[in-house]
């Protein structure tokens, strides 16, 4: 019995790290126009929705609640920002050098992709709303979900790295739309050096909260960045 418990929970995780990838490749490479929006809200759903899936049908288990009123979310909040905050700083350096070449070559591409989804209009609610929510529910579903349960599995070191891993690959998937090969896999490296550290902070504060306000600062830096390729070039 508990090898079956063991090998759903395992069936459940490996699905959950590849189906984020397996969708930006429908979206944004099969399906690169009309229906990429679509398909993408559809990823979307799918990340809401499958820990739910997996707790309530596969584990069988009752999703966690949270209590607020514990001072460990607010305190991990601390180091959150300074991480988030060290991020920014270090993508405003390397904006200094010649990554900023590489980055305005490609201002093509990244625009155009900001038309395709529908965003250009409206990049400054899309960006809030991307850093802030967005980033929330990959928090749930990478950190909680995907690198928690790993960890019961595999330990901490192994749950990091593989998680870690498929967050990265997904977003490779994305880069790689925008910059050449060799750039993307340098950009996706960064991501992935990203997820280990919101990784760590997770298993040290046992708290979504830290590594979230980090993802938060991380992604406003990036959408920032986009705009100035999108706007002011």
């Amino acid at each position: 019995m508990k090898n079956t418990i063991i090998k759903r929970r395992l069936f459940s995780l490996v699905l959950a790290a590849i189906m984020p990838a397996v969708f930006s490749v429908f979206y944004f490479i099969i399906f690169k126009n009309n229906l990429a929006p679509i398909i993408y809200s559809f990823s979307k759903i799918f990340i809401i929705l499958w820990p739910i899936i997996c707790y309530r049908f596969i584990f069988k288990l009752k999703l966690p609640s949270i209590n607020l009123k514990d001072k460990k979310h607010y305190k991990a909040l601390i180091a959150g920002t300074i991480v988030g905050i060290s991020t920014i700083e270090i993508i405003l350096l390397l904006l200094q050098n010649e990554v900023k070449t590489v980055i305005f070559f490609c201002a093509g591409n990244i625009k155009q992709k900001a038309i395709t989804f529908g965003v250009i209009n409206n990049y400054i609610l899309f960006s809030l709303g991307l850093s802030i929510i967005h980033s929330l529910i990959e928090e749930y579903y990478w950190r909680w979900f995907v690198f928690g349960n790993m960890v019961k599995l595999t330990g901490f070191y192994k749950a990091s790295i593989l998680s870690a891993l498929a967050f990265s690959t997904h977003h490779f998937i994305v880069i790689m739309q925008y910059f050449p090969p060799l750039w993307a896999v340098m950009f996706t490296f960064g991501v992935f050096i990203g997820g280990l550290i919101l990784n760590f902070l997770y298993y040290k504060q046992k708290t979504l909260f830290g590594a979230w306000i980090a993802h938060v600062l991380m992604d406003l830096a990036i959408m920032y960045v986009g705009y100035l390729i999108i706007f002011n070039h």
